[in-house]
């Protein structure tokens, strides 16, 4: 049975050649990533900065998935690439060769805050056209360009993998909203869209998830197919992912989660309380984001006000879709929501409070466009005027979040960036003690690098010569007439593997306290070369992940390129 929605689409417009179209989005992400300039760095600015250098150098010596830091931590290592998303590092990787040309670090992540987004303004036009004319998207998608929340992601916390998820976030709604209308081929592009929103930043992706299952339940209530389909398409999605995720699940219990999972959380992953003010001294996003509120509150009443000016039934129950949907982002933002998370399980590992707002700006967007498409098409002044408060506000409370920068991050700035500090909560393997990782130790220990011996023999005769010591491999020389134990200036991570040119397996520790890899010696002559493997832990699984992974990407490059239209 295919459901009568089918007349939800936005009346025709003049439609923008593609030169005009890009140089507006051109201009558009040039004006949105401009403020950057104009203030100190913050947040996770140095997290970024690391990650992009250490991902780009290696994409281009050679491997095209980086899983180990080589040179995180002052060249000891770190497998922060087990567990962070992919996909935005390839994104700063096609920009890395501009390193070549002088641009420092610095700048090249202001380049890739501004690919991303240029993309992004694209994806939201590209789903705002269905909902009004292709001028009044261009305007709805400034407002969604210059969101508080996504103003904090950009230029307060420096998320870069959440702010490409936002990126991808529309083509989500999109393609969902197609589904919805009982397009079936709409399912590949869906499933490629959360494939590409799991591939950047899973808090914010679970969010998505949450968000678009909502509007799903409102919008196919009566449609058991379509919830199916939507089913199917997160289930593919995951398959997409499979390659990332498995492996980042089998080799958690090796690193320690201390300010990831459990334990205090920081303001970002926390609630919207005042705590935020006096504990955390984040009064001017508490302000921004009780102003974004206030806005969302205000469209809301008025698009039930001037309900009956939306003729479309579609568009009508997307209206209340999108309404639960910040309903119930906000009130799963602050405290009193607490019991509910405590009972969704794994979900409130993977998805924080704060990041609740990601639903709202979605739905604060899709407000917008039906309160510009159908609310102010009634009187040619008053659209004016609502046009230009409703971009006001949007602006105004996106300068309070820019205001509440954190500078006090970046202090020896340049000595972190240098010796790749990650951070000595996150992605530590277990056997690394705090103290031996934190930050004076590490800067400490870059200054004087260059007298730290790269292996020291710990028992036995082992007479051992490093002649590589690369980013993705070491080569050791050595000769034993006894077998021997010896240190090597590496963290110990089981993604490591020794073999001999024989391709026997060495036996590889770690040094409780430090961490450093130990590596045990038989007697002979041999060459050894260590190399990081992710498939080390489980093999069979991970390579069922790569294989499922390679199979989704190839029927989702069919699925979305056949044309035959399927209905429910």
């Amino acid at each position: 049975m295919r459901p009568s929605v089918n007349n939800a689409t936005a009346p025709a417009s003049p439609a923008f050649s593609p030169v005009t179209l890009f140089l507006i989005f051109l201009a558009l992400a040039t004006v949105a990533v401009f403020p950057l300039t104009l203030f100190d760095y913050g947040g996770d600015i140095m997290f970024q900065y690391v990650a992009i250098k250490c991902f780009g150098s290696q994409f281009w010596s050679g491997e095209m998935y980086p899983r180990w830091c080589f040179d995180a931590h002052a060249g000891l290592g770190s497998p922060v690439f087990v567990f962070y998303p992919p996909l935005p590092f390839y994104a700063s990787s096609l920009l890395y060769p501009l390193t070549w040309l002088g641009v420092d670090i610095p700048s090249l992540y202001l380049f890739c805050l501004w690919l991303a987004t240029l993309v992004t303004a694209f994806t939201a036009w590209w789903w705002l056209r269905d909902i009004t004319s292709a001028k009044l998207a261009l305007f709805v998608t400034v407002i969604y360009l210059w969101l508080p929340y996504r103003m904090e992601l950009m230029m307060f916390r420096s998320a870069y993998g959440e702010l490409w998820c936002m990126a991808w976030l529309p083509l989500v709604i999109k393609y969902l909203r197609l589904l919805m209308q009982g397009q079936l081929r709409a399912v590949p592009k869906l499933s490629v869209a959360l494939g590409l929103c799991f591939l950047s930043n899973m808090p914010a992706a679970v969010i998505i998830v949450l968000a678009s299952g909502v509007y799903a339940l409102c919008m196919g209530t009566r449609h058991v197919r379509l919830l199916a389909a939507y089913g199917f398409a997160v289930l593919w999605a995951s398959l997409l992912a499979a390659f990332y995720v498995v492996p980042a699940i089998l080799y958690k219990p090796f690193i320690t989660t201390e300010g990831v999972i459990g334990g205090v959380r920081s303001w970002s992953n926390d609630f919207l309380s005042m705590d935020n003010v006096t504990v955390h001294g984040q009064g001017h996003v508490v302000v921004a984001i009780a102003l974004m509120l206030a806005v969302t509150a205000g469209m809301m009443l008025m698009a039930y006000l001037r309900c009956s000016h939306v003729r479309e039934h579609f568009v009508k129950r997307e209206l209340r879709a999108w309404s639960l949907v910040i309903l119930l982002a906000v009130f799963m933002l602050f405290p009193i929501s607490k019991p509910v998370w405590e009972h969704m399980g794994f979900v409130s590992m993977l998805a924080f409070p704060w990041r609740m707002q990601l639903a709202v700006a979605v739905g604060v967007t899709f407000l917008a466009a039906v309160f510009c498409q159908y609310m102010l098409a009634q009187n040619r002044k008053t659209n004016t005027g609502d046009t230009v408060m409703v971009l006001a506000l949007l602006a105004l409370v996106s300068m309070f979040v820019i205001s509440a920068r954190a500078p006090e991050h970046v202090t020896y700035g340049d000595k972190i960036l240098e010796s790749q500090f990650i951070t000595q909560r996150e992605y530590r393997t277990i056997w690394t003690d705090k103290e031996n990782i934190a930050m004076p130790v590490m800067l400490e220990r870059f200054d004087r690098r260059a007298s730290i011996p790269k292996s020291r023999v710990l028992s036995g005769d082992a007479a051992v010569t490093v002649t590589r010591w690369s980013q993705n491999r070491a080569i050791l020389d050595v000769k034993t007439s006894v077998a021997s134990n010896m240190r090597l200036d590496l963290h110990y991570f089981p993604i490591w593997q020794a073999k001999t040119a024989a391709h026997r397996l060495l036996e590889l520790s770690a040094e409780e306290g430090s961490g450093q890899m130990l590596l045990a010696l038989p007697p002979g002559q041999y060459s050894v070369t260590l190399k990081p493997s992710i498939f080390a832990v489980s093999p069979w699984k991970i390579a069922l992940a790569h294989a499922l992974s390679a199979f989704a990407f190839i029927m989702a490059c069919y699925g979305c390129q056949r044309r035959r239209k399927g209905h429910v």
